[in-house]
């Protein structure tokens, strides 16, 4: 039942991000998908903590009861007052002319958002977004085995914790949205009013400075056992720094696949849920292996191929969008 769940919620990610695609133009995308993310980033954070206040007064099984009845309410609200927002193309053929080639006529393929792989624009930005998804779902899984072992908190106290990583998304999803668009428009300015999508990307330099200091920091405060507030501190603003770059790379795959916005995000959460599993599973053992330090620090250099790939993407995606525009429309 939580697989089929997960099905039901992974909806919600790809057809936002088709939706902010539909009704938002490039420059105001940015933005707008900062304020889409906050549910989902944000909601991972505080929904364990008032799950447990809620375990605590009233039970485990309350959970579900509220859950389900709230998505019920959601549920009746979207299909009643939710429109389309999906414009189709104004030249659109005769629906009654018989004659026309049966290759050009739209079919349902859920298969197809993987063939977007092929193309290296997709395939590069995913790769920085898989691996930065694991070190958070790593310091996810490892944070209450840390605070609790190394400052002898209750567990319900790293719940609290956690809300400086929530603040952080909040904080970073808005602002971070805002510099996107910022950055692109400058970019845009710069070129006598000409822009592209790979524009969007140079905002993401300082943000990934910042994860990989924040998180070196991070490893190592808990380590050396300094004082609480340093890691808290840490949690924060790699959180920020994540968001911010997410926020970046999500967009840019909004706006490099139009009339395939949804797909593009589809294949982006699915490669990167996969790594957030793969890590999660593996953490634990990875810690016990290499200590709390080691592990963050060898997850950023690994996330420095990550890197390479955005900037090599900032560079030629433009080249490679151009050229396989004509075989995605195929």
């Amino acid at each position: 039942m939580r697989l089929v769940q997960a099905c039901g919620a992974s909806a919600v990610l790809s057809i936002g991000a088709g939706t902010i695609g539909d009704i938002f133009h490039s420059f105001e995308r940015g933005q707008a998908y900062g304020i889409f993310y906050l549910g989902p980033l944000v909601g991972s954070v505080i929904g364990p903590l008032i799950g447990g206040y809620i375990t605590d007064y009233l039970g485990w099984r309350w959970i579900l009861w509220i859950l389900a009845v709230t998505e019920g309410l959601i549920l009746i609200l979207i299909f009643f007052a939710l429109p389309e927002t999906f414009a189709p193309p104004t030249n659109l053929p005769n629906p009654n002319n018989t004659t026309l080639n049966s290759r050009h006529r739209k079919r349902f393929d859920p298969t197809s958002p993987l063939r977007l792989l092929k193309y290296p624009n997709m395939l590069l930005v995913i790769v920085y977004i898989s691996i930065t998804y694991a070190i958070i779902y790593i310091q996810n899984t490892l944070a209450e085995l840390s605070f609790t072992d190394i400052y002898h908190v209750s567990a319900s106290t790293v719940g609290l914790i956690f809300l400086a990583q929530g603040t952080g998304y909040m904080i970073g999803s808005v602002i971070g949205g805002k510099w996107s668009d910022y950055v692109l428009m400058k970019a845009k300015k710069r070129n006598n009013g000409v822009g592209y999508p790979e524009m969007r990307l140079h905002s993401v330099w300082i943000g990934c400075f910042f994860i990989s200091v924040s998180y070196i920091c991070y490893g190592w405060f808990l380590e050396a056992r300094l004082h609480i507030a340093l890691p808290i501190i840490a949690m924060f603003t790699g959180a920020f720094s994540f968001v911010a770059v997410l926020n970046s790379v999500s967009t840019y795959l909004v706006d490099a696949f139009p009339g395939r916005s949804a797909s593009a995000v589809a294949i982006n959460n699915l490669t990167r849920s996969s790594a957030a599993a793969l890590f999660t599973f593996i953490s634990v053992p990875f810690e016990e292996a290499v200590g709390i330090g080691l592990i963050y620090t060898i997850m950023i250099c690994v996330s420095f191929i990550g890197v390479v790939c955005l900037f090599v993407v900032s560079y030629k995606g433009k080249y490679w969008r151009e050229k396989i525009n004509s075989r995605i429309d195929e």
